[in-house]
């Protein structure tokens, strides 16, 4: 727990340093960082490096936990992942409303995220549903979940303008 709440902080203040405004802005106005007279290609790098460091640090603790190695181990991860990631994002998004950036607020909704995917499928293993029918079931979860987001962006743009 200690260890969790140290890389929480260490997380939190590299986002909110010149680096990580810098790593931001080179995901969303690459012009912006040109006009800054920064090196994109040194931000891509330092993104890759903290990317594939966090990569290697779950494969070796998922390696820990289950006492072996295999290079089957992670097939599918990277789906399930983007899934948890976009479905409690959309779900803080549409809840908060406004546009600022918020780094704590989600890195929660990340976390969320993940509780309520593995939620769903311990669920639905729980209830016996067939394992192909469960992936289409949480990809319509899915899909409710983005269209949650769209329809929030809509309704929010038609009160604008009434």
């Amino acid at each position: 727990v200690l260890l969790f709440a140290l890389w929480l902080v260490a997380l939190q203040s590299l986002l909110r340093s010149r680096v990580g405004l810098l790593m931001r802005t080179f995901s969303d106005n690459r012009s912006l960082l040109k006009q800054l007279r920064v090196n994109d290609t040194v931000m891509l790098v330092i993104g890759m490096m903290i990317s594939n460091a966090l990569a290697a640090l779950s494969g070796m603790l998922t390696a820990v936990v289950n006492g072996y190695a295999d290079i089957n181990m992670s097939a599918g991860v990277a789906l399930t992942a983007i899934g948890a990631v976009i479905m409690g994002l959309t779900a803080v998004k549409t809840v908060q409303g406004s546009r600022h950036y918020r780094p704590g607020l989600e890195l929660l909704g990340c976390v969320l995220g993940v509780l309520v995917y593995f939620s769903l499928l311990n669920g639905l293993l729980v209830i016996g549903v067939n394992p192909i029918y469960m992936k289409c079931v949480l990809g319509v979860v899915l899909l409710v979940f983005l269209s949650m987001r769209q329809f929030a962006v809509s309704q929010e743009e038609i009160c604008q303008t009434s």
